[in-house]
């Protein structure tokens, strides 16, 4: 927590945080303090959270692993990015970003990827992309 003072404390799989730690993150939230592991004194924060979760969370609250509390503090700005295998038409240019990328990094001249490899991204993610 100290190192989000004044930031982003960002949260991935939050879906999965244990039951018994999850009081203690709302604690923190709406308290906007928390204790240090064998501290007595109580240390203010001032940070935003992103979390994110690939897991259904609404269907964990009604499973009961998951607190409505914290669902309600989590949830008061969504952002759904359906799955990269939703959005095929991205496939290309993110393999682009990171070829231009890895270049850059290795010094080398890699420019393009080879037309079987953008054949196979097509066949293994759904309909046919473009070549732009």
């Amino acid at each position: 927590m100290d190192l989000a003072q004044g930031g982003t404390l960002f949260l991935d799989h939050v879906g999965e945080l244990h039951p018994a730690v999850q009081p203690k993150l709302l604690r923190m939230i709406e308290d906007k303090a928390f204790y240090r592991v064998g501290g007595l004194k109580k240390v203010k924060v001032d940070l935003r959270i992103v979390s994110t979760s690939n897991a259904d969370l609404a269907g964990r609250v009604e499973l009961g692993s998951f607190r409505l509390d914290l669902y309600y503090r989590l949830n008061a700005a969504r952002i759904h990015l359906p799955p990269l295998r939703e959005r095929s038409e991205e496939i290309l240019p993110f393999a682009r970003m990171f070829l231009a990328e890895f270049a850059h990094e290795k010094r080398k001249r890699f420019t393009a990827i080879r037309r079987d490899a953008r054949d196979l991204f097509c066949r293994t993610t759904g309909p046919a992309m473009s070549d732009s």
